[in-house]
This record gives C-alpha cells, sequence and structure tokens, in this order.
C-alpha cells in the first residue's frame, strides 16, 4: 500500500484552502496553519498544526501568506533547519517571504530535495535576472522551478478584476 503523502500549508486565505481542497481530493494528508483561526476552521478535514509541526511532518511545505513583517523572510534557516529531511518546499506568497541564501543552503545541502517559486525577491530591480543567484542556481541544477509570476493571470481573474473596477466606477458616477 502506499504511504499517504503529508501537505504542509501555511496561510489558509484563498490560495490556501484551494490547494487543501486539491491535496484532500488526492487522498493526501492535509495540515493546515494560519493565524487567523476561522480561515483553518472553513477547510474540511484537514488537521489545524502548528508551524514546527507542518515543517517536521510534512513531504510537501507550501507557505501562502500575506507579506507583512512578521511574514517577511519566515522561510529562513531556521524554518528550513526545522523541515523533515528531503521535504519539497513551495512559496506561492511575495518572494520577500523567503530568505533566498537560507533556501540556497537548504538546497546545496540537501536538507530539502526540491523548491518552486513563482516569486523572488526584487524582481523589479535593474539587472535582476543576471544578479539573482536563485537563478544561476535554478540554470545548473533540476531540483529548483522558477516559474514567472503570472499564476493569478487567467481569463477567470481578469473577468473579475474588470467587473470589480467597473462596479467602483458605478459608485463614483
Amino acid at each position: 500500500m502506499k504511504k499517504k503523502i503529508k501537505i504542509g500549508i501555511i496561510g489558509c486565505g484563498r490560495i490556501g484552502q484551494n490547494l487543501a481542497k486539491y491535496f484532500k481530493a488526492m487522498s493526501a494528508t492535509v495540515m493546515v496553519h494560519d493565524i487567523d483561526p476561522m480561515k483553518v476552521v472553513e477547510i474540511e478535514s484537514a488537521s489545524n498544526c502548528t508551524v514546527d509541526e507542518i515543517l517536521a511532518l510534512s513531504d510537501l511545505v507550501i507557505t501562502s501568506v500575506t507579506l507583512n513583517e512578521s511574514t517577511r523572510a519566515m522561510a529562513n534557516t531556521d524554518f528550513f533547519r526545522k523541515m523533515k529531511p528531503g521535504a519539497v518546499y513551495v512559496n506561492t506568497s511575495r518572494g520577500d517571504v523567503v530568505d533566498e541564501n537560507a533556501l540556497l543552503y537548504a538546497l546545496k545541502s540537501e536538507k530539502i530535495s526540491a523548491c518552486a517559486l513563482d516569486v523572488l525577491s526584487n524582481e523589479n530591480l535593474p539587472n535582476f535576472l543576471q544578479n539573482n543567484p536563485l537563478i544561476k542556481y535554478a540554470q545548473e541544477n533540476e531540483n529548483l522551478i522558477l516559474t514567472p509570476h503570472i499564476a493569478g493571470l487567467t481569463i477567470d481573474s481578469e473577468t473579475k478584476a474588470q467587473k470589480a473596477a467597473l462596479e467602483l466606477l458605478m459608485e463614483i458616477i
């Protein structure tokens, strides 16, 4: 019998809740954490855990948090040290949630087996593509996947944005 994969989701907003539903549909064990306990209650059949429990037990850890002072660089050396050896890390938050040097060390030392990011720190700076060490690492290694930050750019999201803008405009007129 196959071992059930354990997924840990830190941040249970819209994206975190959707991910939990998808993983539950795939029969994964889902553990969640959010600073707002009401967001956790909305996720059926998921275990409410501490961040440390998620890091220690999960085969896949996903951060899906809002960027603020308490989440800036939350995925740091201590975070990766606490992760289950060989686990995979995915960040769907802002790039500054990840301490990129700590991530590079965790990948190079094989503390974590792989990582996927669709955002990086300082994406808007000149020469960003030439100067970011994660981009260079991803070009030379297969355990880091970087994708363009376009996850929210879908027909549905564009339609919703247009409707919201129209509704705001109608309120003003």
